[in-house]
């Protein structure tokens, strides 16, 4: 392979390298959407020992890694002669006796604890297994965690930060348009639900003729390739119905030729493109332009998604979130965003979120959690958690407290102990803490009501000090982020939602 690798690819393939000499076995790669992890795994497949299989949950990317080693011909048959398989074809080639590999590459590694994927990995027993991925995450905490327990922890070869600064990712200029307010959304399984009463069906169809207009005010200003996702197949039908510019619709009935010609009709621009998840994860268009009218409650899919328009370019791409998504995965941006966007995320509909929560790497323990919304100063709500675990035996409760900051993965993590044996209660003070793998046992502070007078006076006192709105009358648990924050000595600072000791 003639490709000369970036410093972070070469690191990426010398650490790959250097685990497998210490008998590691398993390593997932991370490093952000458009950054060539198709290189790291071409130069892997060179450069070790062996039989190295690669498998991707796609045929277009499987295509487009044998396009970079040179193969022009991306037939099935080509494929498999250079090792490159999805994973059912790997497995049913493995049960009509195809030899086993000696390494195992697992392009899109956030896969792996998949069924299919676990069949292969139980097939090759001890062979070393290697992911690459830009989501080293699932779409829930207990996905999440299933993922870490069978992976570790990721090597980050790149982090997207780094990846901006160097220009080898873009970040898109974020449009905020409130048409669809998805929390009055039914939710099935772990995400929306789509079709029947209160689905994405129902919902995003009552506003298709809004998508359009959006669609075509935005097609006559911008001449760049441009993408509108949608959740399903029935609303891709209704938007293609009310369009008033040139659109083509690509689904899962879409034939592979079809395709072809109508990707060639969007990167010439004489077509915007209508899809579900035809474009998502691994497929590489210059797609520059995107209209996300598809809700999610997934990290991995929204951030796959909006992967399709970080390529490098010297115009920002453009993303404009008709949703909550914003409000939802902003944090995936690793505090990219300013915070004039997540103000405008969080005010383009007339109530607060009513389903905040945490579904992304490193803060599984508190998935199962119900937060509450925390006024910053400046008008940017953060989260907070506040947990309790009685003993009765000792009369010892246990706090723990959470604030996840907007935006941004900064998070301040406290704990204190207080002792109500006595007829006197003793309150501990609050200390920095580190977020425990099991908060089992712990249950929610619940109390909605009001503070109380002298809490409220303390609150229009202090709160500004440490970043807080002072305008409101907290509930007490709001209230508690109030003391939290004073005795840690933090305050949260706005527009950019850093914290200072």
């Amino acid at each position: 392979m003639s490709n000369v690798l970036r410093p972070y690819q070469a690191n990426a393939v010398d650490f790959v390298r250097a685990q497998l000499r210490a008998g590691i076995k398993r390593l997932l790669i991370a490093a952000p959407t458009g950054t060539g992890k198709s290189y790291i795994i071409n130069a892997l497949v060179d450069q070790l020992p062996g039989r190295v299989g690669v498998i991707s949950p796609r045929i277009e990317i499987l295509r487009g890694i044998a396009e970079k080693r040179g193969i022009t011909k991306t037939k099935r048959k080509e494929l498999e002669a250079e090792h490159l398989w999805t994973p059912i074809c790997l497995r049913n080639r493995i049960f009509a006796g195809l030899d086993l590999v000696d390494t195992l590459i697992i392009d899109e590694g956030h896969h792996a604890t998949a069924e299919t994927y676990q069949i292969l990995d139980a097939m090759h027993g001890d062979t070393p297994v290697i992911g690459l991925t830009a989501t080293p995450y699932r779409s829930t905490p207990n996905e999440t965690a299933k993922l870490c327990e069978y992976w570790g922890a990721p090597h980050v070869a790149l982090s997207l930060p780094d990846a901006i600064i160097h220009r080898w990712s873009a970040l898109p200029r974020v449009e905020i348009r409130g048409l669809c307010d998805d929390d009055q959304v039914k939710i099935q399984g772990a995400d929306f639900r789509v079709s029947g009463a209160g689905g994405l069906n129902e919902f995003t169809g009552a506003r298709i003729e809004a998508i359009a207009e959006l669609a075509a005010e935005i097609w006559e200003r911008d001449p760049r390739p441009m993408m509108i996702s949608l959740p399903s197949t029935f609303l891709v039908d209704e938007l293609m119905a009310h369009l008033q510019i040139p659109a083509c619709a690509i689904t899962q009935r879409t034939k592979s030729a079809d395709r072809e010609r109508a990707f060639a009709d969007v990167v010439a621009r004489r077509a915007a493109l209508v899809q579900i998840n035809v474009v998502s994860e691994g497929v590489d268009l210059p797609i520059r332009v995107m209209i996300d009218a598809k809700p999610t409650l997934s990290p991995v899919a929204w951030m796959q998604q909006i992967g399709r328009i970080t390529r490098p370019t010297d115009d920002p791409p453009l993303y404009v979130c008709t949703n909550r998504n914003i409000e939802r995965h902003a944090h995936l941006l690793e505090g990219l965003l300013p915070s004039s966007t997540i103000y405008e995320a969080q005010q383009a509909f007339e109530r607060p979120p009513a389903r905040t929560g945490l579904r992304h790497f490193g803060l599984e323990a508190l998935g199962r959690y119900k937060a509450v919304n925390v006024p910053l100063d400046g008008g940017i709500m953060a989260t907070a958690y506040t947990l309790y675990d009685y003993d009765n035996a000792s009369g010892q409760r246990r706090e723990f407290f959470a604030l996840v900051l907007p935006g941004s993965t900064a998070t301040i993590f406290a704990t204190r102990l207080n002792d109500l044996s006595g007829t006197e209660p003793k309150w501990g003070r609050w200390r920095r803490a580190d977020l425990p793998d099991s908060l089992t046992g712990y249950g929610i502070t619940r109390s909605k009501m009001p503070c109380s007078d002298k809490q409220f006076a303390w609150w229009e006192r202090d709160a500004r000090r440490v970043g807080l709105d002072p305008s409101i009358r907290p509930s007490k648990r709001v209230f508690a982020v109030l003391p939290v924050l004073m005795q840690l000595r933090l305050k949260v600072l706005t527009p950019r939602a850093e914290v200072v000791s």
